[in-house]
């Protein structure tokens, strides 16, 4: 598929006509349509993926979790230009709200993307050098894609990926350990005797007990990763979608993001000065260069000429 271009830096006056990576100057301050979005799965390494990403001196990395799609207020429709613009005015506004962009931090430094004919044709517009980025993993399979592609057709996917019955537990776990809700009360083996039909072989899904605890349900049924992608691909090509399993991922960080880098079309950026260094029982850790402390889960990259022997992440 088509690799990243660099954007434009758009007078207010020309929202209509912001795409995917380009940003539009407001009163005060500038407001960056996402270049990529990385939609999923929650629990499955989403986190860390950020992490790495805003380490390269071409992204400009929104940060936490945005939840705009997903929140969205219910019979948001795109059918018409009008419609369109106020969609992408909305999600600007909440996507910036708490980060204020200058029009020197996306435009000062050396282009990083190359420009796409058009815009070069577009005479004295600014391009802008950073590649916006969001992340907000509920995307996958609670945002209507048909409200993204709309506004933003260009925009790139990035999907993160983990072995679902492990992604489940993780899931499961985190709503207790933070008290999220009284769906996750009960011990774990008690909720999978509840949510499954255990008479079938295999056991399947008693989805009529699960309509009576969504909350529940949503947990089990995000596995299902093959049904929520097939509604993203019903509105964005599959040139723009790249998946990643967490596993490889930490297996080996480095070939994780050469791979992400090469499918956005990014310059490679060398990682190595900026990693951790962590031995496998998690006896050692170094800094990040952001100033957090590295702890170690799944090992990462192990490699004599990069870590010194050492698994390697930015962020576990």
């Amino acid at each position: 598929g088509m690799s990243l271009r660099a954007g434009r830096l758009l007078p207010r006056d020309k929202l209509p006509d912001a795409r995917a990576g380009d940003c539009v100057r407001g009163k005060r301050w500038i407001y960056c349509l996402p270049a990529v979005i990385n939609i999923g799965a929650q629990k499955a390494g989403t986190g860390e993926l950020q992490t790495w990403l805003e380490k390269h001196p071409a992204m400009l990395v929104h940060g936490g979790e945005v939840h705009f799609f997903d929140t969205v207020e219910n019979g948001a429709a795109c059918d018409s230009e009008s419609e369109r613009d106020i969609l992408k005015l909305k999600y600007l506004r909440f996507l910036w709200r708490r980060r204020r962009l200058t029009a020197e931090a996306v435009t000062s430094g050396p282009l990083m993307l190359p420009a796409s004919p058009d815009m070069l044709d577009a005479g004295e517009l600014p391009m802008v050098n950073k590649v916006a980025f969001e992340k907000t993993p509920a995307y996958m399979d609670v945002a209507d894609p048909a409200l993204l592609a709309c506004i933003a057709p260009e925009t790139k996917l990035l999907v993160m990926l983990r072995e679902p019955v492990a992604r489940t537990i993780s899931a499961y776990q985190m709503c207790q350990s933070m008290k999220m809700g009284r769906w996750c009360r009960d011990p774990m083996e008690e909720a999978v005797a509840f949510a499954m039909h255990n008479h079938t072989d295999p056991p399947t899904l008693n989805q009529q007990a699960l309509q009576l605890r969504p909350a529940l349900r949503r947990t089990f049924t995000l596995g299902f990763y093959s049904a929520h992608i097939s509604r993203w691909l019903v509105h964005f090509p599959g040139s723009s979608m790249r998946v990643q399993w967490v596993e490889h991922f930490k297996a080996d960080p480095f070939r994780g993001m050469w791979a992400a880098e090469n499918f956005l079309g990014l310059p490679n950026h060398d990682y190595r000065q900026q990693v951790t260094p962590i031995s496998r029982d998690g006896s050692r850790a170094e800094q990040l260069g952001g100033g957090r402390e590295g702890t170690a889960q799944n090992g990462g990259m192990r490699t004599e000429d990069d870590c010194g022997g050492l698994a390697c992440s930015l962020d576990v």
